[in-house]
């Protein structure tokens, strides 16, 4: 942050200012953005010539000059950066003669990255009543100083820059600097901020603070500050170590960066994972609830599903606030904006989103038949205008991307994206207490269903058993699960409408990625012949044969454009991306798909089965049907599963009702007389009748 640099014997005050404002023989190395001084009048305003004078009449052994070299931020442009270096000097260097140097150019020890930073030479002689009344002249004023008569004595040298405790000013430097620097990137909406303190002092409060990843972030080798004297020189075995020193602390760094956000991503997969399986727990006890007959039960489970949306509710809450990687990254770069380059990108943001409302409605829209003709007419106004507004909003966003290109450019730089994702990986690292939180409450909701699914299932076993069901009840419960059922299957068939507009095809991804090869040509090729058929009826025969002949030449040269071997490749690697990112949509309508055909599969099975039952129902008056213990580890349709609820046993007896086999060796018919139908007796209950039979045969 802030380095002194002390002049040696070797180097001459004068020459050195020329270093620092690149004059003379150093002018080829460039990077001096700006230049200022606070002088004596004799100077006339040179710094080179009040130096010079400053080696001149020195002691031979005294300090000629004292320099202070700091960093200026990357985020702010020259201005910015001066007004900080103004505040500095007129803080500590207001009375004292000095010179500096706004230097902006890719370091040395960089690695290629642009250092801003500024050099600051200055008198250590304070500047005194009789200077500031007459100034001496440069043979007086760099003379000793005499305390009886200072004006017969040269200024003396402050104690801040020559006492033993100068080190202790040195730190306040630092700090102040770090105060100007803060204040000044919170004035232009910089969210990075700098920290004055040692790395040793800043590992020390990331420990007491339980921040473990910020702690081995900094602990690394610190490194020191090279002077231009050594790398000016051709092959500095000093310069080399600092190279390799600061390699491997920025390799370390960038490993431990990884990690974190390597393992943020494998967490928030594995606690989707979770909360996925947890919800579809969550949906199969739920589903329970229309088989629980018991008011006391039916009582108990209500306050025990609601305590367990309560806690489905603070999860989501949770996992709303909760920052993964991605966003992190897009917080960080905002950081490294100013105000108004924020203000580009929220505008963009704002743009993407008018769009895809306006897309969302056009997707939406579906041509009437053509016998509404009211219907018709106002389809056919209103999508050329939804068109309209696209377009629109397409050239805003056209151009505000063109607006905001170069800050995603500058963003882009290497060094800034290594700075962009370490302060990215700060924020992740800041947000762990709130997936600590979602794995805690995730345990706990896991934990909450297993007890009442324990619950449940104990309740239909002890109630359940030797139950039994007319055929007219089992009807009833095969039509209340029908009207279930179907709620449910219109709730699924909207979702699935909306969802499938989101899904991108590999034939759309591949138009996506031509329209982007060309640049947005193909769109507009779309645009232009939509308002061609608008105005086509206006136009001579020649005129409409002209424009249509044009749009056809500018199509094929789009479509030979595309089918060049470059074109084919480029195009297929955008398209793979398109649907790389769509991926995770896809899945998801694809498992919604899938529970919808099934949902669909099992309520045509249901009404087929509840049909068959009522067809049957006056056969079997007074007779009962009851499902035997053994099947408890069978599965069958309805909300029960395998429990022996209501729903789980009328789909069993409606089932054997129908012809089904392997239902019937699991449900009995009770016989009030005697059983005249054995193919509807258990096996156990055939069992007990052989005996029985046995029995009285032996007598």
């Amino acid at each position: 942050m802030v380095n002194f640099q002390k002049c040696n014997d070797a180097v001459y005050a004068s020459s050195h200012v020329q270093y620092i404002n690149r004059e003379s023989i150093f002018k080829k190395r460039g990077g001096c953005l700006y230049t200022a001084n606070h002088l004596p009048r004799w100077a006339e305003g040179n710094a080179k010539k009040f130096f010079q004078a400053a080696d001149r009449h020195e002691r031979g052994n005294g300090e000629r000059y004292k320099e202070i070299v700091f960093s200026l931020p990357n985020e702010l442009g020259l201005e910015e950066n001066k007004k900080i270096v103004e505040a500095f000097v007129q803080k500590h260097l207001q009375d004292f003669y000095y010179a500096y140097a706004i230097h902006d150019k890719v370091g040395a020890m960089s690695n290629g990255e642009r250092q801003p930073h500024v050099h600051i030479m200055f008198s250590t002689r304070e500047i005194d009543d009789v200077e500031k009344r007459q100034e001496r002249p440069p043979e007086l004023f760099f003379s000793r100083a005499n305390s009886k008569a200072p004006e017969k004595g040269g200024c003396r040298k402050s104690w801040k820059w020559i006492s033993v405790d100068r080190q202790k000013y040195l730190l306040k430097l630092r700090k102040d600097y770090a105060v100007i620097q803060n204040e000044a990137l919170e004035r232009n909406g910089v969210n990075l901020r700098v920290d004055h303190r040692t790395l040793k002092a800043q590992r020390e409060e990331a420990l007491a603070n339980g921040n473990y990843f910020l702690a081995d972030l900094l602990k690394k080798m610190p490194e020191k500050y090279v002077g231009p004297v050594e790398l000016m020189k051709a092959d500095s075995e000093v310069v080399k170590n600092q190279k390799r020193l600061r390699a491997v602390n920025h390799q370390r760094e960038k490993d431990l960066i990884a990690r974190l956000m390597i393992q943020d991503g494998i967490d928030k997969d594995t606690m989707e994972e979770k909360s996925q399986d947890l919800k579809q727990r969550l949906d199969s006890i739920f589903a329970y609830e229309p088989d629980i007959e018991d008011a006391d039960e039916r009582a108990y489970f209500t306050e025990e599903k609601q305590k367990i949306q309560a806690m489905e509710k603070d999860m989501v809450a949770v996992y709303g606030i909760t920052l993964w990687a991605p966003k992190a990254v897009e917080m960080a770069s905002l950081d490294a904006m100013t105000t108004e380059e924020k203000e580009l990108w929220q505008d963009l943001k704002s743009y993407g989103r008018e769009k895809k409302e306006w897309e969302i409605l056009k997707n939406r829209m579906v041509e009437p038949p053509g016998d509404d003709v009211e219907a018709l007419e106002a389809y056919l106004k209103i999508c050329p205008e939804i068109d309209k507004e696209l377009d629109k909003i397409n050239l805003k966003i056209h151009q505000a991307a063109a607006e905001i290109r170069p800050v995603f450019e500058r963003l882009n730089l290497p060094h800034n994206k290594a700075s962009i994702l370490k302060r990215a990986a700060f924020y992740v690292n800041d947000n762990r207490l709130a997936k600590t939180e979602i794995r805690k409450l995730q345990r706990n909701l896991d934990s909450k269903l297993k007890s009442l699914d324990k619950h449940i299932k104990d309740y239909f076993v002890v109630h359940q058993k030797n139950r039994e069901y007319s055929a007219e009840e089992v009807a009833s419960i095969l039509n209340a699960n029908i009207v279930r059922q179907e709620t449910v299957e219109k709730r699924l068939a909207k979702e699935l409408y909306h969802m499938r507009k989101r899904v991108i095809s590999y034939p759309r991804a591949i138009e996506m990625a031509k329209n982007n090869y060309v640049q947005g040509a193909f769109k507009q090729l779309r645009a232009d012949k939509r308002e061609l058929k608008k105005r086509e009826d206006k136009l001579s025969p020649e005129e409409r044969k002209s424009a249509w002949q044009e749009i056809d030449r500018r199509e094929q040269e789009l479509e030979a454009q595309c089918s060049t071997a470059v074109g084919r490749s480029k195009i297929e690697a955008i398209a793979a991306g398109i649907l790389r990112k769509n991926a995770p949509i896809a899945k998801e309508y694809n498992m919604l798909s899938a529970k919808h055909r099934t949902l669909k599969d099992s309520i045509v099975q249901t009404k087929y089965q509840s049909q068959r039952v009522e067809a049957r129902a006056p056969l079997e008056q007074g007779n009962k049907f009851r499902v035997a213990p053994s099947a408890q580890s069978s599965s069958s349709g309805g909300g029960g599963g395998s429990l022996p609820t209501p729903s789980r046993d009328a789909d069993l007896i409606s089932k054997a009702l129908s012809g089904g086999a392997k239902e019937a060796q699991l449900v009995a018919r009770s016989k009030p007389d005697e059983p005249d139908d054995w193919k509807w007796l258990s096996e156990a209950e055939k069992d007990d009748l052989r005996n029985d039979m046995a029995t009285i045969d032996r007598y």
